[in-house]
Parts: structure tokens; C-alpha cells; sequence
């Protein structure tokens, strides 16, 4: 085992989340943070660990056990997601498909002959890698097809819910990190009946609590959930170290506007996470007014 330590090379990673940035790089790091926090163990995320794109393909190779590939609207579009979806299944890597609710597979057309425009290449030469379009065509096709483990994230919860439903739902099929003997219909239905969701108790008993931090973002916006999800993983811990609690607006069908207006009464502060569509939510509009409201009657309530 000494040997072994002494020549293996590190840092090592246990998973490595491909991503598109543009769509979900706060989604990327709150499934980071679930599943190092669910598993003990260390997870690339290129805005984190990455120094050097020459070394990218490298640390696929030989520094990671399992490629996690979150698909959204334009993660295969990505020449740096190709490349390092390419380089796993060249390397026989272990690959786990994470689908969003935004994410379209591509045509058998965009696969073939229109891959060259289907990929953005502009200023990337993947050949200087070692990784050429046929690599590329042929890790898809092995990638999309059901000898790789996938789990469709379910459109119905908000960004944070569904992340924590999937690493449950893995977690509770012991089928992570190892995911060979993955039945995939068995984890999709799984996935959207996960007891991760909010229940209409839970949301009864915030309303008996004083104290909470309430957290408002933007329901429509799967990056402005899941950056919520990271404030709430940050804080949890020392709310409950300091006998208080979170409460996130938006993700449930419980809320009623009396008692939305009553929780953000009772609370220490309100959150209101603002993204680019903020001033067009009604949901977030509705929570400010209350918030704003609470204070002019006198609440000790605090609006950040």
C-alpha cells in the first residue's frame, strides 16, 4: 500500500463533473458539494481545480475515477466537454449521465456529417490533443446509448431538489462510484420519487418557527436555484449551531400568499438572490413586497 500512495499521482479525483458554464456552473458545484458531502470523497470541477487547458485531457486520464457528464441545452455542443467525454471513453473510463430537463440529444444528421457544426470549434483544435471528430462521434453514440448508466433529473422540482434527489437516488441504489450494474429505467423512476421534495408539513411547521433566514431566487432559473442550493449548504450548519433554520421560497406548490407574508414576518432575514430576471418574477416581486411590507409594520426583519 506504501508503494502504491508513493507512485500514484495526485491530486486524485474521485469524480469530475463535465459541464457547460454558461448553463450550469453553479448546478456543476452544487452537485460537487452533494456528493463530496454524501460520499466523503473529491470532485473535479474545472473552475476549481483547473490551472493549465493544455493538462485537461491529462487529469481525465490518469487522475479521475468517473466522469460525470451533466448534460444541459449545450454541454455537447462544448469542444472542452467533447474532448473530455472523448478521452473517458477512450480510456474506458466509468461515465455517468446526468440529464437536465433542458437538454435535447442530438440528431442522427448533427452526429454524422454535420458534427464539424454541430461542435463549436471555433479556436479549438482538439487534434493538438489527440482527439479528432470520429473520437468524438463515437463516444457520443457509446455515451447516449444504455451501456452507460443515465439518470433523468425530473423537470418538476426545482434545481436544487432534483440534484439532491439524484445523489440520494445513487446513494441509495449503492451504485456510486461503481455503476456498471445500473438498471436505468429503475433509477429514473427513482430519481423523480425521491422523498426530497417539500412536503405541505414541512412547510406548516416553518410557519410555527421564528427566527429563519428565508430564502428567495428566481424559480424559473435552474442557475439561480441551484446558486440558492449553495447558500444553503454554506449556512445550514451554522443556523442550526445558532438555533435558527433556512426556508427556500419558490420550490413547492404549498405556499399560499397569507402564509408566505406570515414565515417572512417571523424570519431573522430574507434573501432575495438576484439574478437577470429577478425584476420580472412575480414569485420574487411578491417576496420582496412582503419583505418590505414586514419591515414598514414595525418586523425586525433584515432584506439583503
Amino acid at each position: 500500500r506504501a508503494i502504491y500512495r508513493h507512485f500514484r499521482v495526485w491530486p486524485y479525483f474521485h469524480h469530475f463533473v463535465t459541464h457547460h458554464k454558461a448553463d450550469a456552473a453553479a448546478q456543476a458545484r452544487l452537485l460537487k458539494m452533494l456528493i463530496d458531502t454524501a460520499y466523503n470523497q473529491n470532485t473535479f470541477i474545472d473552475s476549481d481545480h483547473l490551472t493549465d487547458l493544455d493538462t485537461l485531457f491529462d487529469t481525465v486520464k490518469t487522475r479521475v475515477g468517473q466522469l460525470i457528464v451533466l448534460l444541459t441545452r449545450d454541454t455537447l455542443k462544448r469542444p472542452w466537454c467533447a474532448g473530455e467525454i472523448a478521452t473517458a471513453y477512450k480510456c474506458k473510463l466509468e461515465v455517468l449521465v446526468m440529464g437536465g430537463p433542458c437538454f435535447c440529444a442530438p440528431t442522427e444528421d448533427e452526429l454524422g456529417a454535420q458534427l464539424n457544426t454541430y461542435i463549436d470549434m471555433s479556436g479549438v483544435q482538439l487534434s493538438k490533443y489527440g482527439v479528432h471528430l470520429s473520437d468524438i462521434r463515437e463516444a457520443y453514440h457509446w455515451m447516449l446509448s444504455e451501456d452507460v448508466p443515465s439518470l433523468a433529473l425530473c423537470a418538476d422540482e426545482a434545481p436544487r431538489v432534483r440534484l439532491e434527489q439524484a445523489v440520494a437516488c445513487l446513494k441509495n441504489h449503492s451504485v456510486f462510484p461503481t455503476t456498471s450494474s445500473v438498471n436505468i429505467s429503475d433509477m429514473r423512476v427513482m430519481a423523480t420519487n425521491s422523498s426530497g421534495t417539500r412536503t405541505p408539513k414541512d412547510w406548516h411547521d416553518n410557519l410555527k418557527r421564528s427566527g429563519l433566514v428565508v430564502l428567495s431566487a428566481d424559480p424559473s432559473d435552474d442557475e439561480a436555484g441551484a446558486a440558492a442550493g449553495i447558500i444553503i449548504v454554506k449556512l445550514k450548519a451554522k443556523l442550526v449551531h445558532m438555533g435558527s433554520g433556512l426556508h427556500m421560497l419558490h420550490e413547492g406548490v404549498y405556499e399560499e400568499p397569507a402564509d408566505q407574508r406570515r414565515l417572512i414576518e417571523l424570519s431573522r432575514a430574507l434573501v432575495v438572490l438576484l439574478t437577470v430576471r429577478t425584476l420580472s418574477s412575480k414569485p420574487q416581486l411578491h417576496a420582496i413586497i412582503d419583505g418590505m411590507s414586514a419591515k414598514e409594520t414595525g418586523s425586525r426583519l433584515v432584506v439583503i
